[in-house]
């Protein structure tokens, strides 16, 4: 799941997927940064054609200038890539040092769940004497920073002299004084943290009934890494020099099965969440 630094279990959602197929998500970073995942299917792929329907549905639509033109909208150097492949943690395409191009970037109507937790904190800090304070401030908590996330079409090298698409979840602080290295780190340290219990879990569970890890429902987080920005034609969404956490994330849609108490009971998430 995208692990963002701010919201504790959110999972992605794909047709077709079933019980058995594990969750690669991770980002605002899904514990700290957002999320413990659990089913999605792993070939599913973006639909942009579905995307761009949901955008025209959007009557909020931020504007963006999203590469129609072909050209970058930004150049990015991978600086901090940590987080290996195991059973709790799907890997990055990306490695320490790699330099990618950032096709397209767009809002994602699907991906709100990600900014519920600082809305709320938000909504908590303009109210006049909140009778129940739950959600801390920013100047108490990063979790209360606000941050954007964007779709980001990126293109990178395959090694072989050609070149492969992905699409990834770019996490962005709104405060461009927040976009330095340490705290983009931080959002990956969470993501780290969260895959180690996954883990754990995961381990555990298939040990309880007996049956290899790859044969049983799992928890796993998509790795984040902190990026570089070392150009830029689109600098509302981060200016050269700026630093801001990328994601490999193909999916349109975002479900958040642990947050506020209210939400239907699934037995992966709040197993894991007790866990």
């Amino acid at each position: 799941l995208p692990i963002s630094e701010h919201d504790p279990c959110f999972l992605p959602t794909a047709p077709a997927a079933s019980a058995a197929q594990t969750a690669d998500t991770m980002g605002n970073s899904p514990l700290s940064s957002c999320g413990k995942a659990v089913m999605c299917d792993p070939e599913y792929e973006w639909d942009d054609e579905e995307l761009a329907r949901r955008n025209m549905r959007s009557a909020q639509q931020e504007p963006v200038n999203s590469g129609a033109d072909g050209r970058p909208q930004l150049a990015l150097r991978i600086a901090f890539a940590p987080i290996e492949d195991s059973l709790g943690a799907k890997k990055s395409p990306f490695g320490h040092g790699d330099e990618v191009a950032v096709m397209k970037v767009q809002k994602v109507p699907g991906w709100e769940p990600m900014g519920w937790r600082q809305e709320r904190a938000a909504k908590q800090q303009a109210a006049v004497n909140p009778a129940n304070k739950i959600w801390p401030e920013a100047d108490e908590s990063r979790f209360g920073r606000a941050q954007r996330f964007w779709a980001a079409k990126v293109q990178a090298s395959n090694g072989q002299g050609g070149i492969d698409e992905f699409w990834c979840l770019m996490q962005v602080a709104v405060n461009k004084q927040e976009r330095e290295m340490d705290q983009v780190k931080d959002i990956v340290q969470d993501a780290c943290d969260t895959a180690s219990y996954a883990h754990r879990f995961n381990q555990h569970t298939a040990r309880a009934v007996g049956e290899d890890p790859s044969n049983v429902p799992c928890v796993k987080v998509a790795a984040p890494v902190a990026c570089f920005v070392i150009d830029s034609a689109n600098p509302e969404v981060a200016g050269p020099g700026e630093c801001v956490a990328l994601t490999f994330f193909p999916s349109n849609s975002i479900t958040k099965y642990l947050f506020e108490g209210a939400e239907d009971f699934l037995e992966l998430p709040q197993a894991f969440f007790h866990f």
